[in-house]
């Protein structure tokens, strides 16, 4: 792993954080970081760098999904509804996840996941080289929020590695196995599944996401592929690299 994430929207540019807004004051914006702290030591380094497939945690990780699932929320005013039941609820939720973060209430709506992703076994390729459902696993950085005309709704995020992802609606998630965070517990990471339905969401979206790589210049891919040659050390002592042999397939639907 080299350390940098690239946006979907400007792929040429590498960071080492997401797109910032203004949206905290100076008290919340520490509290965040020390979630974002405790996940990094916690969960990221551990497994991706360690490969640590068990982890416990506290309610410190619910801190975390919360808070990263809030923020995608409240950036997304332009998000278009199905319906005005929906909408409304999502905003319950939302304000809801607002008032536990500032400690005002206890989390008691809705169900909150955190999924580890695998190597898939001779992963489709988009176009050009290494640009592939593993591709957008483990390099790319993504969010939205999706809906669906049976009343399921959630925030998904991406990030390297990593999927996290709350509903928005009464209706509990049905998308995977062994993902569910609680107050706290262990996380198997290698016990977990995804089910048709979420690879129904994850595909296509990955595809789409992917697309925006591909509009990259010849010259800004080969800058790229330097950059994660020079870090081929890094690579190979990275999860990336050692879980090739607990790899899975993915099943077209």
């Amino acid at each position: 792993m080299t350390g940098k994430l690239r946006s979907a929207e400007n792929v040429d540019l590498r960071k080492q954080d997401t797109k910032t807004f203004k949206l905290l004051c100076q008290k919340c914006e520490q509290q965040f970081a020390t979630y974002e702290k405790y996940f990094a030591e916690t969960i990221f380094i551990p497994v991706l760098e360690s490969f640590t497939p068990i982890v416990n945690y506290d309610e410190q990780i619910l801190k975390f999904i919360v808070s990263l699932l809030w923020f995608v929320f409240v950036t997304t005013p332009e998000h278009e509804w199905i319906s005005s039941e929906l909408k409304e609820e999502a905003i319950k939720t939302a304000d809801h996840w607002r008032r536990f973060l500032l400690e005002e209430e206890s989390l008691h709506r809705g169900d909150h996941h955190l999924l580890m992703f695998r190597l898939v076994k001779n992963a489709p390729m988009i176009e050009g080289p290494a640009v592939d459902l593993n591709f957008y696993f483990f390099r790319a950085v993504d969010a939205t929020i999706t809906q669906n005309q049976t009343g399921e709704g959630f925030v998904y995020t991406k990030l390297p590695g990593f999927a996290v992802l709350s509903n928005l609606t009464a209706k509990p998630l049905d998308l995977t196995i062994g993902t569910v965070v609680v107050n706290s517990g262990a996380l198997d990471f290698l016990s977990q599944e995804m089910k048709k339905s979420f690879l129904d969401f994850l595909l296509p979206r990955h595809m789409k996401v992917l697309q925006l790589f591909l509009q990259m210049s010849q010259k800004q891919q080969q800058v790229i592929e330097d950059a994660y040659s020079k870090n081929m050390d890094n690579w190979r002592d990275s999860y990336y690299c050692k879980i090739a042999s607990v790899n899975f397939t993915v099943i077209s639907p």
